[in-house]
């Protein structure tokens, strides 16, 4: 993924700017890895407990 603005050289981008595009570019594999990871737990959660009524999170 890429910006408009990354690829306009003569245009000056703030340091503020550009750290909080890094840390979105950081912060979405990141979640989807604790979604995943959250999903494979209540699965695990599931077939392991057995006659208990589950309620979804």
């Amino acid at each position: 993924m890429f910006y408009k603005e990354e690829l306009e050289p003569y245009k000056k981008r703030g340091q503020y700017l550009m750290n909080l595009r890094y840390l979105n570019r950081q912060h979405e594999p990141l979640t989807g890895m604790c979604v995943q990871a959250k999903l494979e737990f209540q699965a695990v959660l599931k077939s392991s407990v057995t006659g208990v009524s589950w309620r979804a999170w």
